[in-house]
């Protein structure tokens, strides 16, 4: 038991960083289905109400597209500073979170810590947003 306990705070105080979670608001006007995508390959499908907001794992690892009505979009992961994530939990409880919106035109703005959506006036962009359909 010992043994299992020492491997596991090896683990977790090895610097392993924590899979980033996009807190995502559909701001589009319109119902969307949203793909992730491994390898041009879909492994998840997420049906997004209009005016909600849906929780995305592992944000920085996956390409994406959304498909509006007859529209898609495709998104490849971006790379940020780290001002706009909050951070929460303990241990292996921890969380990392982005939280973000989509506009009617496929772009998507990273929001301030605390923001409540829906936005108006986005906060300045950190590089590589506000992300753009490929």
């Amino acid at each position: 038991m010992k043994k299992w306990l020492l491997i596991f705070i090896c683990l977790h105080l090895s610097g392993c960083t924590l899979p980033l979670t996009c807190v995502l608001y559909n701001n589009t006007g319109h119902d969307f289905l949203f793909l992730v995508l491994r390898d041009h390959v879909v492994i998840e499908e997420v049906e997004v109400k209009n005016n909600s907001l849906v929780e995305i794992n592992n944000w920085e690892t996956r390409n994406y597209q959304i498909n509006i009505r007859d529209s898609t979009s495709k998104y490849e992961p971006v790379f940020f500073h780290h001002e706009f994530v909050d951070f929460s939990g303990w241990g292996p409880w921890s969380k990392r979170k982005l939280h973000a919106q989509i506009e009617p035109d496929g772009r998507i703005f990273v929001l301030n810590i605390g923001q409540v959506p829906p936005v108006v006036d986005f906060p300045d962009q950190p590089n590589g947003f506000p992300m753009i359909p490929i």
